[in-house]
């Protein structure tokens, strides 16, 4: 696989125009086909990490009264 290879990611929320997308080569991700033989997983890693870049959110335990 060369570095050229396109790659695109997508995030959604589940609502209309709550969708992104983005468009890598896997050279740009830092693929190295030497050190990362599992493409898959590899891809995986990176998409997972340029979602969770992406989300803002957290959890609070309501105030007792």
């Amino acid at each position: 696989m060369t570095g050229d290879k396109k790659v695109i990611f997508t995030v959604g929320l589940g609502f209309s125009g709550c969708h992104e997308e983005h468009e890598f080569t896997l050279e740009e991700l830092g693929y190295d086909p030497n050190i990362d033989i599992d493409l898959d997983k590899f891809l995986e890693d990176q998409w997972r990490e340029w979602r969770n870049d992406r989300l803002d959110g957290t959890w609070r335990l309501e105030d007792e009264e």
